[in-house]
């Protein structure tokens, strides 16, 4: 369901709202939606049973350079808006504001709606990583064969990256389509089945139908339903669980739509890639991510670009991206301000959700919000390459102090050490490491006022570790030979070796590595027709470093 932008202000509802806010509040359930075959289900509330406050910090606006008074009124300017349920705001890793509407809690779930594209790009992103996906320029067809039997050439053509960047080509009007198709017995076969109105790739046209593929696809290539690899990979490290995750009629898991959580829940994953995808030290998301969640794919309007899966513009100077759900579910993500906004809205049946401005929202309280007094300007997480020399400029700001010391601990165990300032109150912190780990790196500074203020740096170290290219699936005739040429890249060291297991319980075979970082496979699988066989492939570097793929051979 495609979000709808609010184009009035926060608060200007007039007499109409009394009736929505009658409509809009929150109605506990115990049982799950309907199983009838209904593209969007009616969003009840759920209770999640877990208090996860112990993995929060808790501050004050002022610890973490934010005015309280502005915040209290971005809060209160709330009030009025029929179906809100909740603002959360994040800083510096720390929650600064959370306020609930209408007898909502913490506890609980609804249904994010869109806001869970974005985590498909999480997971897709994993996927690669893992070696389950080949990469976001793999076609559709290599995972979902069955579907593109009669496909034109040019449907066939169509990748991973068309669907999670609404380029798909396919013919879709949002929020009508899906109801024609729900009638279907095969929601992912009617989706590939709509004509083609553009060339994959060429042009931008939102469609929920184009996300349900993805989870297919996740589900093909992982051999596990979606919402268990999100769990797996993802929500799990995280400390979050899914209290629901909605279903097609084949048993598919809903691919951007019909997921719920708790706002904190929403919180914990905009502040993941808030840290560059470090979550307490590990590297949950490829850092690869959140760049692609930052760089803008297609221009939707004056207001709004899309990246891959995610939102993107600009308010007041600070570029931000953000996930957006149908009816005010909104995870803003402002790197340059290491914050994190998070509202949700009632959506449950029986009403037309009243969706906030969340422009007004962050141009007029959260931005503002912020102090430049005294503070400490750092980025809060950064990659480093194994056993590299890094250094990462760093600077002060106090506008009332006259003279400042700062000291740097840089998480070793050898407590702070000094830190010179420029004269324009600049620094450098730098390093080496040899070993991967995560290090928390801390600047504390002290001005004359006898204040102080403090900043953390997440640096991962990472392996430079073999990424290996074996493709994506494929489905071989019986007694047919399999042969397949693949490749590696590896920047960080040499004396590669590697095998490769096919499956079919034959022994693992030495993969013959060639100079040029190439390599050849060849097989005959036993003539079992229908039988799926998954390969295995692993190069390991003189250092350690291992790179995996993965992928399946189905005999037919």
């Amino acid at each position: 369901m495609r979000p709808v932008v609010r184009l009035f202000g926060i608060g200007f509802l007039g007499v109409a709202s009394m009736s929505l806010l009658l409509l809009c509040s929150v109605g506990l359930v115990a049982a799950r939606p309907a199983e009838a075959a209904s593209w969007y289900e009616s969003n009840p509330t759920y209770i999640d049973p877990h208090d996860d406050s112990a993995d929060w910090q808790f501050s004050t606006p002022e610890e973490q350079s934010m005015d309280s008074a502005s915040l209290d009124a971005a809060a209160a300017s709330l009030k009025s808006e029929p179906c809100i349920l909740s603002l959360l705001v994040i800083r510096h890793g720390h929650i600064v504001l959370e306020h609930y509407y209408h007898g909502s809690a913490r506890n609980q779930s609804n249904n994010i709606h869109s806001a869970s594209k974005s985590m498909l790009q999480a997971l897709v992103n994993i996927a690669i990583d893992k070696g389950f996906i080949g990469s976001w320029d793999d076609s559709v067809r290599t995972y979902l064969p069955e579907y593109f039997v009669r496909a034109s050439a040019a449907k066939k053509h169509m990748t991973i990256r068309d669907l999670m960047t609404m380029s798909s080509g396919l013919r879709w009007t949002e929020d009508t389509t899906e109801y024609a198709l729900q009638s279907k017995p095969d929601w992912v076969r009617a989706v590939l089945a709509r004509p083609l109105g553009h060339l994959p790739g060429t042009f931008f046209n939102y469609s929920t139908g184009n996300t349900h593929v993805v989870s297919a696809i996740l589900q093909r290539a992982t051999g596990i339903k979606t919402s268990a690899f999100a769990q797996k990979y993802l929500f799990d490290p995280l400390g979050v669980t899914v209290e629901h995750w909605g279903h097609d009629p084949k048993g598919e898991d809903s691919g951007g739509y019909n997921v719920y959580m708790t706002p904190r829940e929403l919180a914990k994953f905009g502040l993941l890639y808030a840290q560059n995808g470090v979550w307490k030290g590990e590297q949950i998301v490829p850092a690869a991510a959140v760049t692609q969640a930052a760089t803008k794919i297609w221009k939707v309007d004056s207001l709004f670009n899309y990246a891959t899966g995610w939102w993107q513009r600009r308010i007041l100077g600070h570029d931000m991206f953000f996930c957006w759900g149908w009816g005010g579910q909104f995870v803003y993500v402002i790197p340059d301000l290491d914050v994190v906004m998070v509202t949700t809205e009632d959506t449950a049946d029986g009403h037309e959700p009243v969706e906030i401005n969340s422009r007004i929202l962050i141009q007029h309280y959260v931005i503002p919000s912020i102090t430049s007094g005294f503070s400490v300007q750092l980025p809060h997480a950064v990659n480093v390459p194994e056993g590299t020399a890094w250094s990462l400029a760093g600077s002060i700001v106090d506008k009332y102090g006259t003279s400042r010391t700062a000291t740097v601990d840089y998480g070793e165990g050898a407590g702070p050490q000094a830190l010179a300032l420029d004269a324009d109150l600049g620094f450098t912190l730098s390093g080496t490491w040899p070993d991967e780990r995560h290090r928390v790196v801390r600047v504390a500074v002290t001005n004359d006022r006898h204040e102080t203020t403090t900043a953390t740096l997440m640096v991962s170290v990472v392996n430079v570790a073999p990424r290996v290219h074996a493709g994506g699936g494929a489905t071989l005739p019986a007694g047919t030979r399999f042969t397949r040429d693949g490749s590696f890249t590896d920047s960080g060291a040499d004396n590669w070796h590697g095998w490769v297991d096919y499956g079919d319980g034959t022994p693992r075979q030495a993969l013959s590595l060639r100079a040029d970082k190439t390599f050849t496979l060849s097989h005959s699988f036993p003539k079992r027709r229908g039988r799926r066989y998954a390969v295995t492939l692993r190069v390991t570097d003189g250092d350690g470093g291992r790179g995996t793929a993965r992928f399946v051979v189905k005999v037919s």
